[in-house]
């Protein structure tokens, strides 16, 4: 299966996800694992639209690089929640309440998958 499908099924599979105990603490852990899980299928989704124009840069770039550069090439890229997202996904607040990060993974990370998975579709 190719990345991008991965990356769509894991959105498919997420809407699922909003029937379940948002009180249970292990399904709120679930979230946070598979938002790590989409975020880098998502990094992987641009890294592979990059190589198609320059495969030389889209290999030495880094996660951060990686997004300014989507930021740059997508108009449908929201630079300061992709940010967000990858500090949440590399450098997580051990001390914030799952709870917290699991409402911004609701709020804003999901919206921005589904937008992405929008755009690139056309």
């Amino acid at each position: 299966m190719k990345t991008f499908e991965l990356f769509s099924q894991g959105l498919k599979d997420f809407s699922g996800l909003k029937k379940e105990d948002l009180s249970n603490v292990f399904v709120l852990h679930g979230i946070v694992h598979w938002f790590m899980d989409e975020f880098d299928l998502g990094q992987q989704v641009f890294r592979e639209c990059l190589e198609n124009k320059d495969p030389d840069l889209a290999i030495s770039l880094t996660p951060k690089e990686l997004l300014l550069d989507a930021y740059e090439r997508y108009l449908f890229v929201s630079e300061s929640t992709w940010l967000s997202m990858l500090k949440d996904r590399y450098h997580p607040d051990c001390c914030e309440p799952v709870e917290e990060k699991v409402r911004r993974i609701i709020r804003y990370y999901v919206p921005a998958f589904q937008t992405m998975e929008k755009e690139l579709v056309k």
